[in-house]
């Protein structure tokens, strides 16, 4: 299961709620430079471990456009490999923070 845990400390499904509204509402990725997606808590991310390495680049990250930056709520793994293989651009969904919102709870 793929939980993202928010700055206030919720949590959002990534799995079961968010990718299945996504594709609901139809969105579509849309690529965008690597450098300017922030990942919340970093990408001190092991090279060697198994989530790193099972990450798969195929897939979009997800992310939201706050105080004009780009805030990634899923994907860390994947953007750290991106980046370590000098990828320039990577696709990503873009949701609004409400639509973020709709989701959190405590698990």
């Amino acid at each position: 299961m793929s939980i993202h845990v928010c700055e206030d400390g919720s949590k959002v499904d990534i799995l079961n709620d968010l990718i299945p509204y996504i594709k609901y509402k139809g969105y579509q990725p849309v690529q965008v430079l690597t450098h300017y997606l922030i990942p919340s808590d970093g990408l001190n991310i092991d090279e060697n471990s198994p989530r790193y390495k099972a990450a798969n680049t195929k897939y979009p990250l997800i992310a939201i456009e706050k105080d004009d930056l780009f805030k990634l709520v899923d994907g860390r793994h994947r953007l750290k490999k991106l980046m370590n293989e000098r990828q320039m651009t990577c696709s990503v969904y873009f949701i609004t923070e409400d639509e973020l919102n709709l989701f959190k709870r405590v698990l």
